[in-house]
């Protein structure tokens, strides 16, 4: 979104453009439209069903290999990576607001193991 895409245009857009992370994690709208709790887009009737394999962005390469390999199939070449935003590192601008923000929005994600929380001893959040 930050790379200003007409596709894009709308309030998490703005948000994002402004570049203040805690602020789009806190007042964005939720993605893809409507009000659909993020369950939605990996349950049927409120289960997930069994043969779903969630690949995650960060490492969709060699997630997507391996599911491929699960099943008999040897990928071909990588996926090129577009539309990617550069950025310094999460870690500079993470806030403690932000990962309240985060954690409060994915809370199904956090509760399956497909995230781990940060842990508040440990992690040094950024200053707002």
């Amino acid at each position: 979104m930050q790379n200003g895409h007409a596709w894009d245009t709308g309030v998490n857009q703005e948000l994002a453009m402004e570049g203040d992370f805690e602020a789009f994690a806190r007042d964005s709208q939720s993605h893809g439209g409507g009000a659909a709790r993020i369950e939605e887009y990996f349950e049927i009737e409120g289960c997930v069903p069994a043969a779903l394999r969630v690949l995650r962005q960060e490492s969709l390469d060699a997630a997507l290999r391996a599911a491929l390999a699960s099943v008999g199939i040897t990928a071909g070449r990588e996926l090129r990576r577009l539309n990617a935003t550069e950025h310094g590192d999460w870690s500079r601008y993470y806030t403690r607001d932000a990962e309240a923000a985060v954690h409060g929005r994915y809370r199904w994600l956090f509760e399956r193991g497909y995230y781990r929380r940060l842990d508040p001893e440990t992690f040094s959040f950024a200053e707002p």
